[in-house]
């Protein structure tokens, strides 16, 4: 059986459909779990590049569990983003069973995605996986999984500000709103949260149980936490 998956559709095509897609309205996101799959989104992405510059499009790759050191320059010089999640955190025995520790332990490698001067944002994925957000960032700062420990801990966000950033204003400019959310500055929309903990200073496991007392969106309040005054 192929480690790779069953191709629906020749290279050729991949590249003809973004093709298509060129000075039209749509900003491009295309799944790859494996590096297989990345290997074929660089390509057409390439291809599209020489008939005309995608840099500066916002154009991203959805997932990107796998990659080799090769594929992350290519990125960087074709200006893709990468859009991550936290598959790892619920799934990691079912990864280490198909790919192996080595593989697995690696996978989402978010930390060599930033350093590779990458812009990446953070995820959820629902409901592929739940919707909980702060499981999300927890596995980003300790790689710890849900029932098999710790998986490459040299993928690790130590910063909380740049974990922060991932999951806002980094999204913001993905999706080209950075003028009007993402931070809070004067002239931007007042989107907010206050939380059950100090985002920055507390422990990477009081991360996983933070839940938001009460949720400001266009500076009115839409939720409000029981008992919250």
């Amino acid at each position: 059986m192929s480690e790779t998956g069953s191709p629906v559709a020749s290279r050729s095509c991949s590249c003809a459909a973004v093709l298509n897609d060129i000075g039209g309205t749509f900003v491009l996101i295309t799944h790859a779990v494996g590096d297989a799959g990345l290997d074929e989104v660089l390509e057409a992405y390439a291809v599209a590049d020489k008939d005309s510059s995608i840099k500066g499009n916002r154009w991203s790759v959805e997932h990107a569990f796998v990659s080799r050191p090769e594929q992350v320059a290519r990125l960087k010089e074709l200006d893709v983003a990468v859009s991550a999640q936290d598959h790892l955190y619920l799934a990691a025995p079912v990864l280490k069973k198909y790919w192996g520790w080595a593989t697995a332990s690696e996978v989402t490698p978010v930390k060599t995605y930033l350093d590779a001067g990458l812009l990446v944002t953070g995820g959820t994925d629902s409901p592929v996986v739940p919707f909980n957000p702060f499981w999300n960032l927890y596995h980003m700062a300790s790689r710890d999984t849900i029932s098999d420990g710790v998986y490459g801990e040299d993928q690790k966000i130590v910063s909380r500000q740049l974990l922060l950033r991932l999951v806002t204003i980094n999204y913001a400019r993905l999706i080209g709103e950075e003028k009007t959310r993402g931070s809070i500055e004067a002239g931007k929309l007042a989107d907010f949260a206050v939380l059950t903990d100090d985002f920055l200073t507390a422990k990477p496991e009081a991360i996983r149980d933070m839940k938001a007392l009460s949720t400001w969106v266009g500076g009115h309040e839409v939720y409000r936490a029981p008992g919250y005054d």
